[in-house]
């Protein structure tokens, strides 16, 4: 985001396509070059872990969805607009055996409905 802009607006949006869930978080921040992109999209996709100390909470969610849920889902960044960036985090729910969605936590779920 630009602390020197009064424009700044972050949109956070969750989608169904199919079975699969996709939550789509964009910014009209600084954003990336087309060559940052490629290069943070190439390390997304084949999980490895960033060069340098820039971006590692990306990868380690990265990491996290594609050990949960399957290499083929996990986050993709893209240009928002004219200048900002859009993370689009995509994954499938698990079923339970009463056919209910699950987040894949359950510890999170069991202390969420405790408290």
């Amino acid at each position: 985001m630009r602390k020197e802009d009064s424009d700044n607006y972050l949109k956070i949006q969750v989608e169904q396509e199919d079975e699969e869930i996709c939550v789509v978080i964009e910014d009209n921040g600084h954003g990336m070059t087309e060559a940052e992109l490629k290069k943070k999209n190439h390390e997304l996709a084949e999980n490895k872990k960033s060069e340098g100390k820039h971006s590692i909470g990306i990868a380690n969610v990265n990491r996290r969805i594609k050990m949960v849920y399957g290499n083929q889902y996990g986050l993709r960044l893209e240009h928002a607009g004219e200048r900002g960036l859009r993370v689009i985090l995509r994954y499938k729910p698990e079923k339970d055996v009463t056919g209910n969605e699950e987040t894949g936590n359950k510890e999170t779920e069991n202390e969420t409905q405790k408290g």
